[in-house]
């Protein structure tokens, strides 16, 4: 999911998952992108909630609702 909506990014997104808990960490370059990959992750199986933690240049961080 992150490879195709952030591609060749750098730095790179990174994504974690503990006990279901997929973190989303990383600068990324078009913020009208992170709530759909917030929503895509959440409906990955297994995922049970996703905290995010990315930023752009425009938008200092995502709080998904």
């Amino acid at each position: 999911i992150v490879g195709l909506l952030f591609p060749g990014g750098s730095p790179p997104v990174d994504v974690t998952v503990d006990q279901g808990v997929a973190t989303l960490r990383g600068q990324v370059p078009d913020a009208s992108l992170v709530p759909i990959a917030v929503r895509l992750t959440r409906a990955v199986e297994g995922v049970v909630d996703v905290e995010c933690d990315l930023v752009s240049a425009r938008q200092r961080r995502f709080e998904p609702s």
